[in-house]
């Protein structure tokens, strides 16, 4: 509501279509709807996803701030690829209203900046008393924050379902609809045919959480107790270092938190990113820990590209 009324202007971004996991041949970026998802750095290279709009958006400075889920590295990737910070959360601590999870135990909403200094947290804990401080100086006016409670997050962002009749603009532009590329049914039919639905299609098939499920479960379970889990505590480590997203299968198979942010650019210009990654609550420290490897690299540098 505070962002509303300080006139921020809240966009839509085109995701990888179900969150990669409707066709094993749809390439990261692509939807029926929005078609395919441009990489701001190098055309031909992937956007990954499956928060591709999210990462593009800020890439491209369309947005200053954005948000997008993760499963399995749907933030921690085409935040490398797109070269801007990605947090992806604790399990938990950020409100799923309105989110269709691909799997409950993993999902979970984060956020999308040009910088890391774009953000603040304080006060971090995983139970309902969560305070997040975002600072956007461009939306609102010095830098006043906004804090609310995880409870408050689906009031915090306020989604628009429809048309807001308060707000003679949107009622006049719902009056028009020129940039929908879908005109009859049939060619939404013909656009969902392009890359098929065979994941969904497996998924369909199956019948419930069998035995098989259970004992992936608990093994998964196992590996993590185990292994990240022990080594941090037994180690006293605060945070895992890694090269872009590759530990996002360690990360999301118990719900750790996890911050990429660029790093450097290849010889086609293509950006790759350095993730930290840590336990259940650690977003304070990865993000202090991120912050100092931003001031003392500044690496980060505008996307050559022109978007029409």
């Amino acid at each position: 509501m505070k962002l509303r009324k300080a006139r921020a202007i809240i966009r839509k971004a085109s995701m990888t279509e179900w969150a990669a996991f409707k066709s094993s041949n749809a390439p990261n970026g692509w939807s029926a709807r929005g078609g395919q998802g441009v990489n701001p750095y190098n055309s031909s290279v992937t956007p990954c996803g499956s928060s591709s709009g999210s990462t593009i958006l800020v890439a491209a400075n369309m947005a200053a701030v954005s948000l997008g889920s993760d499963t399995f590295g749907s933030i921690l990737c085409p935040s490398s690829f797109n070269s801007v910070v990605g947090i992806r959360p604790t399990v938990g601590l950020t409100s799923r209203g309105g989110v269709v999870p691909i799997s409950p135990r993993q999902d979970t909403i984060g956020w999308v900046y040009i910088v890391v200094g774009s953000v603040r947290f304080k006060n971090m804990l995983i139970n309902d008393m969560v305070c997040v401080l975002i600072l956007v100086p461009l939306l609102l006016d010095g830098n006043r924050p906004i804090c609310r409670t995880v409870p408050d997050a689906v009031h915090f962002l306020d989604a628009i379902v429809g048309i807001d009749h308060n707000d003679h603009a949107t009622i006049e532009m719902s009056n028009t609809d020129e940039t929908s590329r879908v005109q009859t049914f049939q060619d939404i039919k013909e656009k969902l045919k392009k890359y098929g639905q065979d994941m969904l299609l497996k998924e369909e098939a199956t019948n419930g959480f069998g035995n098989e499920w259970k004992a992936v479960l608990s093994k998964l379970q196992g590996l993590t107790k185990n292994g990240l889990e022990n080594l941090m505590k037994k180690n006293k480590l605060d945070a895992l270092v890694t090269g872009e997203e590759w530990v996002a299968p360690v990360l999301v198979i118990e719900g750790f938190p996890g911050i990429v942010l660029p790093t450097g650019y290849d010889q086609a210009g293509v950006p790759f990113g350095i993730c930290f990654g840590g336990l259940r609550g650690s977003e304070p420290k990865l993000i202090e820990i991120a912050y100092a490897f931003e001031q003392a690299t500044k690496i980060w540098k505008p996307p050559t590209l022109k978007f029409q």
